[in-house]
Parts: C-alpha cells; structure tokens; sequence
C-alpha cells in the first residue's frame, strides 16, 4: 500500500534511519554506482508558451506513445521488447541488479526502444514537452516555484545534484500534490532536497540482486497506453523482505523510472504489485509489520509525490488486509483509492489490455499466473 500526497513529515525527518542509510550506501559502494546525478547543470529558461506545447508537438507525441503497443505486431518490434525487458531484468543476467541508474544495457535497449517509436526523452525544463492536462496556471504557479528556488537566500540549490531535480515535471508534481498551493510546495520540495543531499537515491544500488536472483523481483516491463513507465514486483520471487530492503528497491525503480519518462506522457508509474496469495513464498504474518507500509508512505509521499498514478494488486492474502485496516486511516481518500485489488484466477484481459495494450497485457498476465503457482 502506498501514498503520494500526505502531509510532509517536519524538516529533517521522513528519510531513512541511520541503519537503512549505512545499508543503502554500503549497497551503493559495492555495486559501484557513480556518485553524480543523471543530469547535473543550471536550470534552463522556462518555453514562453502559455500552454503545454502545441498541437503538432503533442500530436507527434502521442503517436509516438501509440507507436510502443504496436510492437508486438511484427517480429522486429517483438525482438526489440524482448532485449528491453532482459535488459531491466537482473533475474537471467549476473551484470544486472537493482540500480537506480540505467545501466550500459538498459540505457542501449531504452535508446533503441525510443527511435523505433520516435519517442522524445523529457528533458529537464521543456514544458511543450509535458503531457497535454497541464494548465496556464499550473505552468504559471511552476515558473514562480522555479524563480524562489533560484533566488533563495541562503542559497536552496547548493549543488549540481540540487539544481538538476528542479525540473518541470517535478515543480508539477509538487504543485499537485498540495493543491496547487504554492508555499507547501515550496516546503515539500525544500524537504526533499534535504533528504536527497542525505540518501544520494540517484546513486543507490542494491547488487545482493545480481548474485541471488531470488534476493528481490522487481523491475521496468514498459510503458502503458498513455505512455507511463510500468513496474511490476512480486513477492514469490523475493526472499529479501525487510523494510529496508523494500524501501531501498522502491527507491532505486522511482529514480530510473524518472529516467525513462518521455515527453507528452503524463510522466507517472503503474506499478503491478503481485503479493502471491496463493504462493508458498507470497505475503505473510512475516510482512505484515507497519514498517513496510510506513516505509512506503514515506518513499511515495514525502519524496515522490503524484509519481504513482496506480498500484495494482494481485493476490493480497487475508493477512494483508489487517494491515491495510491500520494504513488506510493514515491515508487521503484519493491516495487509497490508487490501490486497485485484483485476483490472478479472474480474467482480467479487458482491464488490462486497456490500460497495457494486447502485448503487454499479455506479459504481464504471464508473469501473474506464473507467481500464482
């Protein structure tokens, strides 16, 4: 269960304890992730449109995201799908593990993926690039934020890493997650930033997932209809269950799936969560310890607010649903109605080949019932 707009925890709290922070880093030093950020640099001037981009451009974009559920149509498509899903996969491959960044192979399969559909990468400050709901008074409230981080005294963006999280997306995000008030933004945000100097999450790693591949599954499937990053995870295949680890996992797939977001999309992530139910490895009494869904909470709402836009849940086990009683008090009504429950033994093809298109939906459906059994 996860959150992306409660209140912000007070300043200086809300990020990992000092023992999820020695395991995250330790993580990170033996996986030998590079410690600068994925884009680093002074923010660009905002475009002078008034609006989200032009007719054309969106119209380009939307074919673009169109072009991806095609894919499985012809057998080049199906071939360039396959090497994408290996390559952010670490269960069949010893180089790939849980990371943050994109690797060597993943950013290769991620390229490739992009020409064939003509998908353009968002790019930090473009906000013609953003997905076409974004208002003139969104656009508006993103321009002031990026001026009073900019002109802060004492200075808010104190690095590189600082000044490439300022983006239009994620000024929108903020912005949206409270209500288009500009001063709790401006807080959140703030907040944010803090945590981020602390925990370095662009530079997390958790290679324990490149020697034991039954450590922890989850990873990138590909993008949906509207053009999100899909997540799936599951519980069968992860013996690794603490909250740290949870915590670390999920932050690693939020950073990437930033990496992955292409311009005209809505710029979220549909996360399928599979709690396997009916598995002899899936959900139970052990997992059901607050800690992974405050842990949760506070990854989804504290850090990456409105980055999930719907957590699928299959299979939970009755065990799971005590443990959501206690959460979803704790939780704004519009942020629990983001779970959506569904059972492997349903059919669930209409669903999902609206939301996945044919092939995906596909896929994903195999994956399910393969951790059903």
């Amino acid at each position: 269960m996860v959150a992306d707009d409660t209140k912000p925890a007070a300043a200086g709290s809300g990020g990992a304890g000092p023992a999820a922070q020695s395991e995250a880093h330790a993580v990170t030093a033996r996986g030998g992730a590079a410690e600068d950020a994925p884009h680093a640099g002074t923010l660009a001037p905002p475009a002078a449109s008034g609006s989200a981009g032009s007719a054309p451009a969106a119209a380009s974009y939307a074919a673009a995201i169109a072009a991806v559920a095609d894919l499985g149509d012809d057998e080049e498509g199906r071939a360039l799908l396959a090497e994408f899903r290996a390559a952010f996969s670490h269960l069949d491959d010893t180089q790939t593990f849980i990371t943050a960044q994109l690797l060597p192979r993943q950013a290769a399969a991620l390229a490739a993926l992009r020409r064939r559909c003509g998908l353009v990468a968002k790019e930090r400050w473009a906000p013609g690039q953003l997905h076409a709901s974004v208002t003139p008074q969104e656009l508006e409230l993103m321009e002031q934020m990026r001026q009073q981080l900019e002109a802060a005294q004492p200075p808010l963006l104190a690095s590189p890493q600082d000044a490439a999280y300022v983006s239009d997306l994620m000024l929108l995000r903020y912005l949206r997650a409270r209500d288009h008030h500009l001063d709790k933004a401006m807080h959140m945000f703030t907040h944010t930033l803090a945590w981020r100097r602390q925990q370095t999450p662009w530079a997390m790693a958790n290679p324990a997932t490149a020697t034991n591949k039954n450590s922890s599954d989850a990873r990138i499937v590909g993008y949906d209809t509207q053009g999100r990053v899909v997540v799936y995870s599951s519980f069968a295949k992860s013996v690794e269950r603490t909250p740290e680890h949870v915590k670390l996992n999920t932050t690693c797939l939020m950073e990437k799936a930033n990496l992955c977001v292409n311009a005209g999309s809505p710029g979220s992530v549909v996360w399928v969560n599979h709690f396997g139910g009916r598995h002899k490895n899936g959900f139970g009494w052990r997992d059901a310890n607050p800690a992974f869904a405050l842990g949760a909470i506070d990854v989804f709402s504290n850090h990456y607010p409105e980055c999930l836009a719907t957590m699928i849940i299959v299979d939970p086990p009755a065990v799971f649903f005590g443990l959501w009683k206690l959460v979803q008090p704790l939780l704004p009504e519009k942020t629990a109605k983001k779970g959506d429950f569904i059972h492997s033994a349903a059919d669930n093809t209409a669903k999902f080949n609206a939301l996945f298109g044919r092939e995906l939906a596909a896929y994903i459906t195999q994956l399910i019932h393969q951790d059903a059994q």
